[in-house]
């Protein structure tokens, strides 16, 4: 993603690179999140 975005000087694909990123990370963490929460409220 950085030589992408600043040494290929494509920002735009860069970013796009993040978002997609952002998204798989988010896919991953926000299941154990719910999970997290649910299992603290049953305490």
């Amino acid at each position: 993603m950085w030589r992408t975005t600043f040494d290929g000087m494509n920002y735009g694909q860069g970013a796009a690179i993040g978002v997609i990123m952002l998204l798989a990370v988010a896919v991953l963490i926000i299941p154990y999140l719910v999970y997290s929460m649910r299992t603290e409220a049953e305490i």
